[in-house]
């Protein structure tokens, strides 16, 4: 890999520096030191011996050369124990991953894959699953058809029992035990055929009474037809003599009556007004501003906090403002409020004021 490979370099930059370094040294060494050379021991020697001299130059090289060699096999040993240290790194690593990978692998066999059964063909006819299906479609077929009776049971007894009722309702009727019969008092008598004679009495009362009040509304409708063609070809001066003479024969308006402090007011009413008119009904000729018995009397003896309408004491929302004369401020002794003279020659100049 890459990464093998620039340790691979950088390691064997290293080995040549530290073999230049070594060499360096040696020279060093040997250019502060004399060279020693061995002498030759003759107190043996009978005879005279020829020396081989070799030349000094030829020495030094070949004392270079082995230099060399040396620096090169150290280098070369240094090198190859770095690459074996290199090499059992990235075994090591190698192996880390592929135990990673392994084990990724394993667990995703283990999740995402089971043993797998060899498939086996199985018949139709002899299949669990349709024999289970045929059989609930025919439970739930049985299951229909029961309803179905039962329904079509249900009717009959339905029946059977409606006609018991009508047969016992007509024997009841046969018999007169319904005439007390209370479902049907709201409703319109129309059982004419008990007693024809009286009856048909009865029906030409009705009959009379609707024809007369029939008579007296048209009656009525004529003569104020008649009295407004009579107003209208009356003069100003008859209009106003003939009101005088309808105003003198109409009974004044009552006086209203002076309310106490916080009574109720009612109201009387819009609809059947014409009862009162012609004292038919006697309900609606009651004075509606009576007082209540709860009203008779004075609030004004009560705290400030209990002086409240009928019901709203003791609720929440309550405030302040209870009525408005409570919170009047109109000043009654000033000078314009007064009824004089002077003053009601003012109010005459203003704009406005006939």
């Amino acid at each position: 890999s890459d990464r093998l490979q620039r340790r691979r370099d950088l390691h064997a930059a290293r080995v040549l520096e530290a073999a230049e370094e070594d060499k360096d040294e040696e020279v060093k060494k040997e250019e502060e030191g004399p060279l020693k050379k061995e002498e030759p021991d003759f107190d043996d020697v009978r005879g005279p011996v020829a020396e081989l001299q070799l030349p000094m130059e030829d020495e030094e090289a070949d004392m270079e050369a082995l230099r060399r060699e040396r620096a090169r096999e150290l280098a070369l040993e240094k090198r190859r124990l770095e690459e074996d240290v290199l090499k059992e790194e990235a075994e090591d690593d190698d192996e880390e991953e592929d135990d990673d990978d392994d084990d990724s692998e394993e667990s995703d066999s283990d999740a995402g894959q089971g043993t797998l059964l060899r498939p086996i063909f199985v018949s139709k006819t002899q299949r669990e699953t349709v024999k289970e299906r045929e059989a609930q479609q025919r439970e739930d077929e049985a299951a229909r058809e029961r309803e179905k009776l039962r329904q079509k049971e249900r009717k009959a007894e339905s029946k059977s029992i409606l006609v018991d009722t009508i047969r016992a309702e007509d024997e009841a009727i046969a018999a007169g035990l319904d005439v007390d019969d209370r479902s049907d008092i709201e409703l319109i008598d129309d059982d004419d055929e008990k007693n024809e004679a009286e009856e048909y009495e009865l029906w030409k009362i009705r009959e009379l009474k609707r024809i007369k009040r029939e008579r007296e509304e048209r009656l009525e409708r004529q003569k104020e037809l008649e009295f407004i063609e009579k107003r209208r070809m009356m003069t100003d001066a008859e209009r106003e003599a003939d009101n005088k003479r309808l105003d003198s024969k109409t009974n004044k308006k009552e006086d209203a009556k002076q309310f106490n402090f916080l009574q109720k007011y009612y109201h009387r009413g819009g609809f059947f007004q014409d009862k009162a008119r012609t004292g038919e009904e006697p309900l609606y000729n009651r004075d509606y501003h009576e007082p209540l018995e709860e009203e008779k009397f004075d609030k004004q003896l009560l705290p400030k906090a209990m002086q409240l309408r009928r019901g709203q004491f003791g609720k929440k929302g309550q405030v302040k403002h209870s009525h408005l004369t409570d919170v009047d401020t109109t000043d009654k002794s000033a000078a314009w409020a007064q009824n004089s003279k002077p003053v009601q020659r003012y109010q005459e100049k203003m704009a406005g004021v006939k």
